[in-house]
């Protein structure tokens, strides 16, 4: 089974944000950047599946300028397999759907079984995952609470309801999101 993690490069949370020149959008020279911490938590499940034997391949996927490559290279350090770097400057700061429809494309051509993406981008709107699953004709889940259960191609995902549980069971790709790492 192949897992597509979706990587974003976002200002370290510690940084201070300036307002850009046009007064929209974000002046980010000289910020610090990272991966999104959301995205660890995505990948990290990921990397935890393929370790039990239920994965046998995670691809980072990543879109924004040439510097958003250094959070595909730390995806590749953390033990991703592969990386995709979708090159566009526009992308970086780009609306949901925008940045979805990129995305998208590379998820059709690679065609995974599961694809995970943090719950939200640092300062993002919690958009891109539903965006994502539409675009690609997936089937999608929001916020996956927990560690979802994986067999063969079908994903098992919890969903917190008052005290119990629901797992739903989804046997066609899935894109989800991920709160944290458990």
């Amino acid at each position: 089974m192949k897992i597509l993690v979706c990587i974003k490069h976002v200002p370290d949370t510690e940084a201070k944000i300036r307002i850009g020149a046009d007064g929209k959008r974000p002046d980010l020279a000289g910020v610090k950047m990272i991966v999104s911490p959301f995205d660890e938590f995505a990948l990290e499940e990921a990397l935890l599946i393929k370790e039990k034997g239920a994965a046998t391949e995670i691809v980072a996927l990543g879109a924004g300028d040439e510097a958003s490559q250094a959070s595909l290279r730390q995806a590749l350090a953390m033990g991703a397999d592969r990386a995709i770097h979708v090159n566009d400057a526009a992308l970086v700061t780009a609306d949901a759907l925008t940045r979805a429809k990129a995305l998208a494309a590379a998820i059709r051509e690679e065609s995974p079984d599961l694809v995970f993406t943090g719950k939200t981008g640092v300062g993002d709107e919690v958009q891109v995952q539903m965006r994502l699953a539409a675009e690609t004709a997936v089937s999608g889940a929001t916020t996956s609470h927990g560690r979802p259960r994986v067999e063969r191609i079908l994903a098992a995902k919890s969903r917190a309801r008052s005290t119990e549980r629901d797992v739903i069971i989804i046997s066609s790709t899935l894109v989800t999101s991920i709160i944290a790492s458990m």
